[in-house]
């Protein structure tokens, strides 16, 4: 099981069996990782079900990601995190 170190895309890689979670245990996930600043300027965190094994999910998942870089970079956030995250 793998899970992205960005908090505010959140993919959960599922043995290969039924996709069909719930939406809300997804959720509650997400929000389970926590972060000490979860709120990210201009941007609505989001969780989806992803296999990398099936390939289920996975073009929109990297859809979302490169929507996330382009509205994040755009106002700032993704620098300063990206710093924060190196510092």
């Amino acid at each position: 099981m793998g899970l992205s170190n960005v908090k505010d895309l959140l993919g959960h890689e599922l043995e290969p069996y039924s996709m069909a979670v719930e939406k809300e245990k997804i959720k509650e996930l997400a929000i389970a990782i926590g972060d000490d600043n979860p709120i990210t300027e201009g941007w609505e965190t989001k969780a989806f079900t992803v296999s990398a094994l099936t390939g289920e999910g996975v073009s929109h998942i990297w859809k979302v990601i490169q929507k996330y870089k382009q509205v994040t970079s755009r106002n700032g956030f993704f620098g300063k995190r990206r710093k924060r995250t190196n510092d």
